[in-house]
């Protein structure tokens, strides 16, 4: 559900400078690794191991294909705990 900030039941003024500004932000997202790309894990049980980016989870998460014990296993790991590999 959206709605317009309220202030006594009036609309907020917002300064014209700062619509434009919003209104001229690029809005598409931008991808911090592409599907196939080689990353390595770098914070949690997982720290060190390298894996394949597979797909985003949601807006801060991303699949990892990574192996373990000879098999290929997904696992799901915040992008921040995510590089690209060298």
């Amino acid at each position: 559900m959206s709605r317009v900030v309220q202030f006594g039941g009036v609309p907020a003024k917002v300064p014209f400078e700062w619509m434009n500004a919003f209104l001229s932000c690029d809005r598409a997202p931008v991808r911090l690794f592409d599907t196939g790309q080689r990353v390595v894990v770098t914070d949690g049980a997982f720290a060190g191991l390298e894996g394949i980016y597979q797909l985003p989870d949601g807006e801060a998460r991303a699949i990892v294909l990574l192996e373990l014990l000879g098999k290929p296993c997904a696992g799901t790991f915040p992008v921040a705990a995510l590089r690209r590999a060298a």
